[in-house]
């Protein structure tokens, strides 16, 4: 999760973008269920987990109109 992170943050117009987009519905997830499962937040490493997704989904789709439509299109924003 960090090293995509990584990614994100250091090339975010990275054209390789599209091959990521089955990651989007994954990262939503992810974020949701930090949300509302505060057991499984609090075990182990995973409060950073929801974090780092937020980071990578913003990363990407704040760079252009069109990705921010696909973070609307994979329902990644609640």
């Amino acid at each position: 999760m960090s090293a995509l992170w990584s990614l994100a943050m250091s090339h975010p117009d990275d054209p390789t973008l599209p091959s990521l987009l089955p990651f989007f519905p994954s990262m939503a997830s992810l974020i949701h269920r930090g949300l509302n499962d505060p057991n499984w937040l609090y075990k182990h490493q995973n409060i950073y987990i929801p974090y780092n997704a937020a980071h990578v989904i913003g990363s990407y789709t704040i760079s252009t109109a069109r990705s921010a439509l696909w973070g609307l299109h994979f329902l990644v924003y609640p």
